[in-house]
Protein backbone atom coordinates (compact mmCIF):
# COMPACT_ATOMS: atom_id res chain seq x y z
CA UNK A 1 0.00 0.00 0.00
CA UNK A 2 2.48 2.40 0.84
CA UNK A 3 4.11 1.60 -2.76
CA UNK A 4 0.50 2.58 -4.27
CA UNK A 5 0.62 5.72 -2.52
CA UNK A 6 4.04 7.16 -3.99
CA UNK A 7 2.62 6.05 -7.03
CA UNK A 8 -0.63 8.11 -6.41
CA UNK A 9 1.87 11.08 -5.38
CA UNK A 10 3.33 10.84 -8.96
CA UNK A 11 0.13 10.51 -11.66
CA UNK A 12 -2.73 12.23 -9.77
CA UNK A 13 -5.17 10.73 -7.45
CA UNK A 14 -7.48 9.20 -10.73
CA UNK A 15 -4.62 6.63 -11.52
CA UNK A 16 -4.11 5.95 -8.06
CA UNK A 17 -7.39 4.50 -7.98
CA UNK A 18 -7.09 2.34 -11.20
CA UNK A 19 -4.14 0.72 -9.38
CA UNK A 20 -4.60 0.06 -6.32
CA UNK A 21 -8.33 -0.42 -6.34
CA UNK A 22 -9.44 -3.67 -4.60
CA UNK A 23 -12.17 -6.28 -6.21
CA UNK A 24 -15.63 -5.14 -5.79
CA UNK A 25 -15.97 -8.30 -3.38
CA UNK A 26 -13.40 -7.02 -1.00
CA UNK A 27 -14.69 -3.98 -0.58
CA UNK A 28 -17.66 -4.09 1.60
CA UNK A 29 -19.88 -0.59 1.50
CA UNK A 30 -20.21 1.49 5.19
CA UNK A 31 -23.03 2.87 6.30
CA UNK A 32 -25.62 1.86 3.60
CA UNK A 33 -28.71 3.23 5.41
CA UNK A 34 -27.46 6.57 6.98
CA UNK A 35 -24.95 8.52 5.32
CA UNK A 36 -25.01 10.17 2.22
CA UNK A 37 -21.22 11.26 1.46
CA UNK A 38 -21.01 14.58 -0.98
CA UNK A 39 -18.05 15.56 -3.17
CA UNK A 40 -18.07 18.59 -4.05
CA UNK A 41 -15.32 21.74 -4.46
CA UNK A 42 -15.66 24.21 -2.42
CA UNK A 43 -17.13 27.11 -4.56
CA UNK A 44 -20.34 24.36 -5.65
CA UNK A 45 -20.64 23.39 -2.28
CA UNK A 46 -21.31 27.05 -0.85
CA UNK A 47 -24.04 27.33 -3.46
CA UNK A 48 -25.43 23.56 -2.39
CA UNK A 49 -24.88 22.85 1.31
CA UNK A 50 -28.34 24.48 2.26
CA UNK A 51 -30.55 22.73 0.06
CA UNK A 52 -28.77 19.24 0.32
CA UNK A 53 -29.09 19.25 3.70
CA UNK A 54 -32.46 20.22 3.98
CA UNK A 55 -33.21 17.80 2.16
CA UNK A 56 -31.17 14.50 3.47
CA UNK A 57 -31.35 15.85 7.10
CA UNK A 58 -35.54 16.37 7.16
CA UNK A 59 -35.95 15.63 11.01
CA UNK A 60 -38.57 13.41 11.91
CA UNK A 61 -41.14 13.95 14.41
CA UNK A 62 -39.46 12.42 17.16
CA UNK A 63 -39.40 13.27 20.94
CA UNK A 64 -35.52 12.63 20.29
CA UNK A 65 -34.07 14.58 17.69
CA UNK A 66 -33.31 12.37 14.65
CA UNK A 67 -32.99 13.09 10.64
CA UNK A 68 -33.59 10.60 8.34
CA UNK A 69 -29.94 10.81 7.05
CA UNK A 70 -26.66 12.55 7.78
CA UNK A 71 -24.72 14.22 5.39
CA UNK A 72 -20.84 14.22 5.35
CA UNK A 73 -18.97 16.49 2.75
CA UNK A 74 -15.73 15.34 2.21
CA UNK A 75 -12.83 16.23 -0.18
CA UNK A 76 -11.92 13.87 -3.13
CA UNK A 77 -8.80 13.66 -1.32
CA UNK A 78 -10.17 11.74 0.91
CA UNK A 79 -11.87 9.56 -1.31
CA UNK A 80 -9.93 6.30 -0.77
CA UNK A 81 -11.80 5.73 2.47
CA UNK A 82 -14.94 7.91 1.75
CA UNK A 83 -15.25 5.95 -1.44
CA UNK A 84 -15.99 2.97 0.24
CA UNK A 85 -19.65 4.50 1.88
CA UNK A 86 -22.62 2.73 -0.03
CA UNK A 87 -24.38 6.48 -0.58
CA UNK A 88 -22.61 9.15 -2.64
CA UNK A 89 -23.22 12.33 -4.49
CA UNK A 90 -20.91 14.22 -6.90
CA UNK A 91 -21.89 17.41 -7.89
CA UNK A 92 -20.05 19.99 -9.83
CA UNK A 93 -20.68 22.19 -13.09
CA UNK A 94 -19.96 21.57 -16.77
CA UNK A 95 -17.39 24.46 -17.32
CA UNK A 96 -14.70 23.04 -15.30
CA UNK A 97 -13.66 19.12 -14.22
CA UNK A 98 -13.01 20.14 -10.69
CA UNK A 99 -11.39 17.70 -8.23
CA UNK A 100 -14.92 16.59 -7.57
CA UNK A 101 -15.60 15.47 -10.63
CA UNK A 102 -12.15 14.09 -11.99
CA UNK A 103 -13.20 10.85 -9.76
CA UNK A 104 -15.59 9.90 -12.72
CA UNK A 105 -12.78 10.36 -15.26
CA UNK A 106 -12.33 6.51 -15.81
CA UNK A 107 -16.44 5.73 -15.73
CA UNK A 108 -17.91 8.91 -17.18
CA UNK A 109 -17.10 11.83 -20.36
CA UNK A 110 -17.87 14.96 -19.92
CA UNK A 111 -19.72 15.25 -22.72
CA UNK A 112 -22.43 12.38 -21.09
CA UNK A 113 -22.38 15.22 -18.08
CA UNK A 114 -23.74 17.77 -20.23
CA UNK A 115 -26.11 16.03 -22.15
CA UNK A 116 -29.39 16.97 -20.30
CA UNK A 117 -31.63 15.08 -23.44
CA UNK A 118 -31.60 11.34 -21.64
CA UNK A 119 -34.64 11.37 -19.10
CA UNK A 120 -33.47 12.47 -16.18
CA UNK A 121 -30.29 13.89 -17.76
CA UNK A 122 -29.85 16.15 -14.48
CA UNK A 123 -29.12 13.19 -11.99
CA UNK A 124 -26.79 9.99 -13.25
CA UNK A 125 -26.33 7.21 -11.41
CA UNK A 126 -23.95 4.46 -10.95
CA UNK A 127 -24.00 1.31 -8.82
CA UNK A 128 -21.73 -1.00 -6.85
CA UNK A 129 -18.80 1.44 -8.60
CA UNK A 130 -16.49 1.65 -5.90
CA UNK A 131 -17.88 -0.67 -3.29
CA UNK A 132 -20.86 -3.15 -2.72
CA UNK A 133 -23.33 -2.18 -2.43
CA UNK A 134 -23.41 0.71 -3.62
CA UNK A 135 -24.89 4.28 -5.17
CA UNK A 136 -23.71 6.83 -6.56
CA UNK A 137 -25.74 9.43 -8.08
CA UNK A 138 -23.59 12.34 -10.21
CA UNK A 139 -25.49 15.91 -10.20
CA UNK A 140 -24.31 18.13 -12.81
CA UNK A 141 -25.36 21.73 -14.53
CA UNK A 142 -24.07 24.84 -16.29
CA UNK A 143 -23.56 26.81 -12.96
CA UNK A 144 -23.42 26.29 -9.45
CA UNK A 145 -26.75 28.16 -9.09
CA UNK A 146 -28.08 25.75 -11.93
CA UNK A 147 -27.36 22.90 -9.80
CA UNK A 148 -28.76 24.49 -6.55
CA UNK A 149 -31.86 25.09 -8.77
CA UNK A 150 -32.04 21.68 -9.32
CA UNK A 151 -32.10 20.56 -6.07
CA UNK A 152 -34.71 22.61 -4.66
CA UNK A 153 -37.13 21.47 -8.46
CA UNK A 154 -36.18 17.76 -8.23
CA UNK A 155 -35.53 17.44 -4.93
CA UNK A 156 -37.98 15.09 -3.98
CA UNK A 157 -37.49 12.92 -7.13
CA UNK A 158 -33.46 12.77 -6.24
CA UNK A 159 -33.79 11.67 -2.51
CA UNK A 160 -36.32 8.94 -3.89
CA UNK A 161 -33.68 7.20 -5.90
CA UNK A 162 -31.49 6.90 -2.38
CA UNK A 163 -34.79 5.72 -0.48
CA UNK A 164 -35.09 3.00 -3.07
CA UNK A 165 -31.83 2.20 -2.67
CA UNK A 166 -31.79 2.04 1.19
CA UNK A 167 -35.62 0.03 0.65
CA UNK A 168 -33.39 -2.45 -1.43
CA UNK A 169 -30.86 -2.55 1.34
CA UNK A 170 -32.77 -3.42 4.21
CA UNK A 171 -35.26 -5.93 2.08
CA UNK A 172 -31.97 -7.97 1.65
CA UNK A 173 -31.66 -8.65 5.26
CA UNK A 174 -35.47 -8.65 6.43
CA UNK A 175 -36.94 -10.81 3.68
CA UNK A 176 -34.89 -13.28 3.20
CA UNK A 177 -37.45 -15.64 4.85
CA UNK A 178 -40.87 -14.65 4.92
CA UNK A 179 -44.46 -16.59 6.52
CA UNK A 180 -45.08 -17.41 3.05
CA UNK A 181 -48.52 -19.57 4.12
CA UNK A 182 -49.64 -16.23 6.29
CA UNK A 183 -49.00 -14.18 3.22
CA UNK A 184 -50.86 -16.10 0.88
CA UNK A 185 -53.80 -16.35 3.15
CA UNK A 186 -53.66 -12.61 3.72
CA UNK A 187 -54.09 -12.41 -0.27
CA UNK A 188 -56.12 -14.71 -0.66
CA UNK A 189 -58.97 -13.56 2.11
CA UNK A 190 -58.50 -9.75 2.17
CA UNK A 191 -57.18 -8.80 -1.16
CA UNK A 192 -53.81 -7.43 0.23
CA UNK A 193 -50.37 -8.93 -0.22
CA UNK A 194 -48.39 -7.61 2.38
CA UNK A 195 -44.82 -9.32 3.14
CA UNK A 196 -44.45 -10.83 6.81
CA UNK A 197 -41.22 -11.31 7.26
CA UNK A 198 -39.88 -14.48 9.64
CA UNK A 199 -40.77 -13.91 13.62
CA UNK A 200 -42.97 -11.33 13.13
CA UNK A 201 -46.43 -12.10 14.35
CA UNK A 202 -50.01 -11.33 13.08
CA UNK A 203 -51.51 -8.86 15.68
CA UNK A 204 -54.97 -8.07 13.87
CA UNK A 205 -56.44 -10.36 10.85
CA UNK A 206 -59.92 -9.00 9.66
CA UNK A 207 -61.31 -10.16 6.74
CA UNK A 208 -64.53 -8.13 6.41
CA UNK A 209 -62.46 -4.98 6.68
CA UNK A 210 -59.78 -6.31 4.48
CA UNK A 211 -57.38 -5.47 7.25
CA UNK A 212 -54.25 -6.96 8.15
CA UNK A 213 -51.72 -5.61 11.02
CA UNK A 214 -47.94 -7.30 11.68
CA UNK A 215 -45.86 -6.05 14.31
CA UNK A 216 -42.22 -7.06 15.49
CA UNK A 217 -41.87 -6.87 19.07
CA UNK A 218 -38.50 -6.15 21.21
CA UNK A 219 -38.27 -5.65 24.91
CA UNK A 220 -39.85 -2.38 25.42
CA UNK A 221 -39.66 -1.69 21.22
CA UNK A 222 -42.39 -2.38 18.84
CA UNK A 223 -42.54 -1.90 15.04
CA UNK A 224 -46.02 -1.73 14.02
CA UNK A 225 -47.35 -2.33 10.15
CA UNK A 226 -51.38 -1.86 9.61
CA UNK A 227 -52.62 -2.43 6.02
CA UNK A 228 -56.75 -1.98 5.39
CA UNK A 229 -57.95 -1.44 1.96
CA UNK A 230 -60.93 1.63 1.93
CA UNK A 231 -63.89 1.35 -0.35
CA UNK A 232 -63.07 3.65 -2.89
CA UNK A 233 -60.69 5.43 -4.85
CA UNK A 234 -61.49 8.83 -5.23
CA UNK A 235 -58.50 11.59 -4.74
CA UNK A 236 -61.11 14.17 -4.00
CA UNK A 237 -60.77 15.12 -0.37
CA UNK A 238 -58.28 12.43 0.58
CA UNK A 239 -56.44 14.29 2.78
CA UNK A 240 -58.87 14.98 5.49
CA UNK A 241 -60.21 10.78 4.96
CA UNK A 242 -57.01 9.88 5.36
CA UNK A 243 -57.17 11.36 8.95
CA UNK A 244 -60.20 10.42 9.78
CA UNK A 245 -59.74 6.61 8.43
CA UNK A 246 -56.56 6.57 10.77
CA UNK A 247 -57.57 7.81 13.71
CA UNK A 248 -60.79 5.36 13.91
CA UNK A 249 -58.50 2.15 12.46
CA UNK A 250 -56.05 3.25 14.17
CA UNK A 251 -57.62 3.86 17.31
CA UNK A 252 -59.55 0.44 17.37
CA UNK A 253 -56.69 -1.90 16.49
CA UNK A 254 -54.09 -0.44 19.20
CA UNK A 255 -56.51 0.51 22.24
CA UNK A 256 -56.84 3.71 21.43
CA UNK A 257 -53.49 5.04 20.18
CA UNK A 258 -54.26 8.52 18.14
CA UNK A 259 -52.86 11.37 15.83
CA UNK A 260 -51.35 14.49 18.20
CA UNK A 261 -52.43 17.41 16.26
CA UNK A 262 -49.07 19.21 17.24
CA UNK A 263 -46.88 19.01 14.47
CA UNK A 264 -48.66 16.88 12.12
CA UNK A 265 -47.27 17.35 8.82
CA UNK A 266 -49.71 16.25 5.58
CA UNK A 267 -48.29 16.45 2.27
CA UNK A 268 -49.24 15.02 -1.49
CA UNK A 269 -46.60 12.98 -3.28
CA UNK A 270 -45.87 9.31 -4.40
CA UNK A 271 -44.44 5.91 -2.97
CA UNK A 272 -42.79 4.02 -4.78
CA UNK A 273 -44.20 5.76 -7.82
CA UNK A 274 -48.00 5.75 -6.92
CA UNK A 275 -49.09 8.93 -6.18
CA UNK A 276 -51.07 9.90 -2.54
CA UNK A 277 -51.47 11.50 0.45
CA UNK A 278 -48.71 11.29 3.00
CA UNK A 279 -49.60 12.13 6.69
CA UNK A 280 -46.42 12.58 9.01
CA UNK A 281 -46.44 13.04 12.98
CA UNK A 282 -46.20 11.97 16.92
CA UNK A 283 -48.91 9.13 17.78
CA UNK A 284 -49.76 9.24 21.49
CA UNK A 285 -52.22 6.55 23.88
CA UNK A 286 -52.82 8.69 26.99
CA UNK A 287 -54.05 5.51 28.69
CA UNK A 288 -50.53 3.26 28.21
CA UNK A 289 -48.75 6.94 28.52
CA UNK A 290 -46.84 5.76 24.97
CA UNK A 291 -45.96 7.32 21.69
CA UNK A 292 -43.74 7.93 19.23
CA UNK A 293 -43.32 8.39 14.90
CA UNK A 294 -45.86 7.49 12.61
CA UNK A 295 -45.99 7.75 9.05
CA UNK A 296 -49.48 6.96 7.22
CA UNK A 297 -50.32 6.97 3.48
CA UNK A 298 -53.83 6.90 1.27
CA UNK A 299 -52.70 5.30 -1.83
CA UNK A 300 -55.93 5.64 -3.83
CA UNK A 301 -55.94 2.47 -6.20
CA UNK A 302 -58.22 2.58 -9.57
CA UNK A 303 -57.71 -0.96 -10.50
CA UNK A 304 -58.76 -2.33 -7.44
CA UNK A 305 -62.00 0.19 -6.87
CA UNK A 306 -60.09 0.48 -3.60
CA UNK A 307 -58.00 2.58 -1.55
CA UNK A 308 -54.63 1.56 0.13
CA UNK A 309 -54.44 2.33 3.97
CA UNK A 310 -50.76 1.53 5.15
CA UNK A 311 -49.59 3.06 8.97
CA UNK A 312 -46.65 2.40 9.89
CA UNK A 313 -45.64 3.37 13.80
CA UNK A 314 -43.01 2.77 16.12
CA UNK A 315 -42.68 2.64 20.28
CA UNK A 316 -38.51 2.59 21.42
CA UNK A 317 -38.35 4.71 23.99
CA UNK A 318 -34.24 6.52 24.27
CA UNK A 319 -33.52 4.44 20.79
CA UNK A 320 -33.25 5.72 17.23
CA UNK A 321 -36.41 5.45 15.49
CA UNK A 322 -35.33 5.43 11.86
CA UNK A 323 -34.28 1.58 12.09
CA UNK A 324 -37.81 1.19 12.91
CA UNK A 325 -39.42 3.33 10.34
CA UNK A 326 -36.83 2.29 7.09
CA UNK A 327 -38.21 -1.30 7.99
CA UNK A 328 -41.44 -0.49 7.92
CA UNK A 329 -41.26 1.61 4.92
CA UNK A 330 -39.21 -1.33 2.91
CA UNK A 331 -42.23 -3.42 3.95
CA UNK A 332 -44.95 -1.24 2.75
CA UNK A 333 -43.30 -0.64 -0.44
CA UNK A 334 -44.34 -3.90 -1.20
CA UNK A 335 -47.95 -3.70 0.09
CA UNK A 336 -50.36 -4.67 -2.85
CA UNK A 337 -54.47 -4.66 -3.49
CA UNK A 338 -55.00 -7.53 -5.52
CA UNK A 339 -57.27 -6.11 -8.50
CA UNK A 340 -59.07 -9.29 -9.08
CA UNK A 341 -60.02 -9.86 -5.60
CA UNK A 342 -63.47 -10.07 -4.39
CA UNK A 343 -64.93 -10.47 -0.87
CA UNK A 344 -66.19 -13.95 0.38
CA UNK A 345 -70.30 -13.19 0.49
CA UNK A 346 -70.36 -16.35 2.73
Amino acid sequence: MRGCASFAQWIGIVSFLSACERPLDARTSMSPEKTVVVFADAVDWSELEEPIRALFEEPIETPREESIYKVRRESPADFEFFSQFAMILIAGTHDRWGEAFSLLRPHMTLATLADDSAENGWLRTKRDLWAHPQLVGVLSGESGAEIRGRVLVQGTALRDVYDSFVRERVADKILRRTQSEAEERAARETGIKVPIPRRWLIRDFDRDHARVAIWKRRKKEDWQLLVQAMPGASERGLRERCRIWRDAVIGEVYDGDLIRSEGLKTDERSFEGRPGVRLRGLWENRGYVMGGPFETWCIPDPAAHRTLLVDMSVYAPGESKMEGLRTLQTLASRVELDPRWEADPR
